[in-house]
């Protein structure tokens, strides 16, 4: 495939612009297919339309059984039976029943909250002068967020941002860092909603276990898995995103001025940071019966990647695809997932947080100065492991 390996840490290793013109080269071809001893040959979709299509056709792209390239273990299975890896009726179960976490009137009713909070961090790193993006900004305000979501205390976030740390950076070599980070969390939701049952409080955990959707109700698996998702995603993308909006706007402060000067440009400004960043790099699909894609057929049972790093920068879908453009319009991204079954839940969640943050910093400064960063070199999520700052 191009003479590079799409799951090898070097080619992660490599510049932005250097992963851009590969999967240029990609999209140029056929639908192609990579032979991979350690995980099984699959096929990757890369452009805008592949990745599109394979979003909304479950039926025949399905997501279970996982949607990491690799296999899951059994012993993995139960924590990762999420929504994000089911499809049909038991994948609308569950997304009916945790869907009450994420409403417009309960995101509604945080956004005070989610504004003041994110005023209070931007005091804070405006106080030090140089920080750690990471952890000043990054982590603080997804991690806050979904724990208020979820009536989890201030007792709860380091143990949840360790083992956010451990999903973001665990690879299909290295489950057992994976599982034991799940189990933990495990023991830490299950404790949570046994109290919730006997005393419930105005929180998600106490409505997913007191309450149902038509005659519906979460199994303790199942409250573990979507909290685990919730961590995976819903703190994770979050964090990571605002970590690449610190660069980008640092890289193009032309740009932040477009939203100091018009901060109704926020909506836009957002969609083109989630594009811009594409914090979830890839999911795998698995096809339900024989089909086609791209020109090439595939039979039943096969592994197709959607490359959402390539999709959100396939020219034919994007005018200067490699140009960061707070006006940006339409947008027609695919960070949260490309349509279909499996669009974000929580996108609504998302959007209001990152909006918070940079409409605050755009208010308060010109610009900023990036004093250090360093990439990850992750096949799966886009991120950083090394982040400074300076105001």
């Amino acid at each position: 495939m191009g003479g590079f390996d799409l799951f090898d840490d070097a080619f992660w290793a490599k510049t932005n612009n250097e992963i851009y013109d590969a999967f240029e080269e990609l999209r140029k071809q056929p639908l192609s297919y990579q032979d991979d001893p350690d995980r099984g040959g699959y096929w990757a979709a890369v452009t805008h339309a592949d990745v599109t299509y394979v979003s909304t056709t479950p039926e025949i792209f399905r997501s279970a059984p996982t949607v990491s390239i690799g296999d899951v273990p059994p012993e993995l299975g139960e924590f990762l039976s999420s929504m994000l890896a089911t499809d049909g009726e038991r994948h609308d179960k569950l997304r009916r029943i945790v869907s009450q976490a994420f409403t417009p009137r309960q995101v509604n009713s945080l956004s005070e909250k989610i504004a003041k909070r994110a005023q209070e961090l931007v005091d804070s790193v405006f106080e030090m002068g140089s920080f750690d993006v990471d952890k000043e900004l990054a982590t603080p305000l997804p991690t806050e967020t979904i724990s208020w979501i979820l009536g989890l205390g201030p007792e709860h976030y380091d143990e949840i941002v360790s083992a956010g740390e451990v999903f973001a950076s665990a690879t299909t070599r290295d489950f057992g860092a994976f599982l034991q980070a799940a189990q933990s969390l495990m023991k830490m939701i299950q404790a949570v909603a046994d109290k919730r049952r006997d005393h419930p409080e105005d929180d998600v955990i106490s409505a997913l276990v007191n309450g149902n959707v038509d005659g519906e109700s979460l199994t303790q698996y199942e409250l573990s898995s979507f909290f685990i998702l919730l961590i995976a995603a819903g703190i994770q993308t979050t964090r990571h995103t605002i970590e690449h909006g610190m660069v980008a706007f640092a890289e193009s402060p032309d740009q932040l001025s477009l939203l100091r000067k018009d901060p109704d440009i926020a909506p836009r400004a957002i969609e083109e940071l989630v594009r811009f960043t594409t914090p979830v790099r890839y999911f795998r699909r698995t096809t339900a019966i024989e089909t086609t894609l791209g020109g090439r057929q595939i039979g039943e049972g096969e592994k197709v990647v959607i490359w959402y790093t390539s999709a959100n920068f396939d020219e034919e879908a994007f005018d200067n695809p490699r140009s960061f453009n707070v006006t940006r319009s339409p947008n027609r991204h695919v960070s949260f997932g490309g349509g279909g079954p499996h669009f974000c839940l929580g996108a609504f969640l998302a959007r209001r947080e990152l909006a918070a943050l940079f409409t605050e910093l755009a208010s308060r400064c010109e610009g900023w100065e990036i004093t250090e960063k360093e990439r990850a070199t992750s096949s799966f999520s886009h991120m950083y492991s090394s982040l400074k700052c300076s105001l």
